[in-house]
């Protein structure tokens, strides 16, 4: 990490986007992704899973934070859930 934490703030997860150039990553409303058959798509299959939109968020928190990943909840009981199932994998099922 060379960068500094405002430029990684600004920069890290937000490459120019292929198709416009747009160097802001674009919000991405679409909930489902074309493809080529069932389960082989192009890195997105439905928003819910994953997003651009979410991917550009989670890698500027894993740069902001120094992690190797990021990732990023829309409900709080996903979250709740995902925590638990990482700090006490024995008990993520009982």
């Amino acid at each position: 990490m060379s960068e500094g934490f405002e430029t990684r703030a600004i920069h890290a997860g937000q490459d120019p986007d292929p198709v416009t150039g747009a160097v802001v990553t674009p919000i991405s409303l679409a909930t489902t992704f074309a493809q080529e058959e069932v389960g082989k798509h192009g890195g997105f299959e439905y928003a819910r899973s994953d997003n651009p939109t979410r991917r550009a968020y989670e890698t500027c928190l894993a740069s902001l934070e120094g992690a190797g990943h990021g990732l990023a909840f829309s409900r709080s009981a996903t979250h709740a859930s995902s925590a638990a199932r990482v700090g006490f994998p024995e008990r993520a099922y009982s």
